[in-house]
């Protein structure tokens, strides 16, 4: 029963490509961090906060679901 969980749940993992999108979300507190470190010394705008939020969101994209992969494992 423990195996078959196991097998299930590293199957997701590697069918939504949890690891890509963990490194998107860091890449994208880096990102919005500096911008907002910007904003809050005075050196950006409210508008190139926002424009950082919008890129911080691009670059953690959306969960994909590849069966196909998960058909190959």
């Amino acid at each position: 029963m423990l195996s078959e969980i196991s097998a299930i749940s590293l199957a997701l993992i590697n069918t939504t490509y949890v690891k890509r999108k963990g490194n998107g979300f860091r890449q994208a507190q880096r990102h919005l961090r500096a911008e907002s470190m910007r904003f809050h010394t005075g050196s950006s705008s409210p508008e190139k906060l926002v424009a950082a939020f919008a890129e911080a969101e691009a670059m953690i994209g959306d969960v994909n679901f590849d069966p196909k992969k998960l058909s190959e494992d």
